[in-house]
């Protein structure tokens, strides 16, 4: 995560985009924010698809001994580590900092209640 969070932050944005994308895979349309459309989905662990899109999407830009096991980042949690090289970071960077709405909360300085 770019601002401070725990990793629950990270584990549940993760959560969310590996359900949406699973329900896409099956041609499912739901309404995001209705309150009970995620009730049938909530015993799995849907950020292992998430973690997958990462890791495609790093081979897709070149980064091919980057590989990402867990969504948050904190290899204490976890038996296999995330692994990658400094300018596979560099690389991955790059790419994270050509989308504006990203580059806004990396300049972010401080957050808070609105």
């Amino acid at each position: 995560m770019m601002l401070p969070s725990g990793n629950d932050a990270a584990i549940a944005i993760s959560e969310v985009i590996g359900l949406l994308s699973f329900l896409k895979s099956k041609n499912k349309n739901v309404d995001p924010y209705a309150p009970d459309w995620f009730r049938p989905y909530t015993n799995k662990n849907y950020s292992y698809i998430f973690i997958g899109m990462m890791n495609e999407r790093c081979q897709r830009i070149g980064t091919l001994d980057t590989k990402f096991f867990n969504s948050h980042g904190n290899d204490s949690y976890d038996q296999l580590k995330n692994i990658s090289t400094c300018n596979e970071i560099a690389r991955i960077s790059s790419e994270f900092m050509s989308y504006p709405k990203l580059k806004d909360i990396v300049k972010t300085t401080h957050y808070g209640p609105y």
